[in-house]
Parts: C-alpha cells; structure tokens; sequence
C-alpha cells in the first residue's frame, strides 16, 4: 500500500506545487492571494467533486459531505498510475491491505 500513497502523492504533486511557487516570487503578490487561493481550493475540488457542485457558488459553501456531489470512486482524480495499481492490488486476492489505527498513532 505504500506504492499506492507514493503514487497518490506523486499524481497531486503539481497541483501544490504550481500554487506553492506563488509564495517564492520575489516581488510582493499579496493582491493576488485570495483569487489564487480560490482557484487553487477549485482545483482540489475538481479531484473528488462534480464541477456542479462547486461551479458559480463560493468555495466556502460547498457541503464536501454531500454524496449526490461526490464524484465515483472510477472518476477520482487520484493519477493515472495510482489508478492502475490500485486496481491490480484490488483484483489480486494474495495482497492484503494494511489496516490503520487513525485513534492512536505513534512519532
């Protein structure tokens, strides 16, 4: 399951970091950080959302909760290698999936 985070990770990986590169100009860009924030929170949106969930309404608003807006586990935006793995791992009976404990984690 490690492979498949890494994956995960690699696949997002640009989208953070197209908006983390706003934060290393040299010249001062405050003016542009609430229309940049929104459209990166768009974005992010667009991985697990229907574009009608979140289309001409205020990112504030948007009810992440709402299953009808959730898009199906096959449209996620998770990356094209994550994807594939993910299925091989699922269709493979022989591999089994690490259970986590989220209530007691340990540094």
């Amino acid at each position: 399951m490690t492979e498949i985070h890494l994956l995960f990770y690699q696949s997002t990986l640009i989208t953070f970091t197209h908006f983390n590169l706003l934060f290393q100009r040299q010249d001062p860009c405050v003016y542009l950080l609430h229309e940049q924030i929104r459209l990166f929170v768009k974005k992010l949106l667009s991985k697990f959302l229907k574009p009608g969930a979140f289309r001409g309404v205020n990112v504030d608003t948007v009810d992440l909760r709402d299953e009808e807006s959730q898009l199906p586990d096959s449209q996620l935006g998770v990356g094209f290698t994550t994807r594939t793995l993910n299925c091989l791992v699922e269709a493979d009976s022989t591999i089994t999936c690490p259970t986590t404990n989220q209530g007691s984690r340990t540094s």
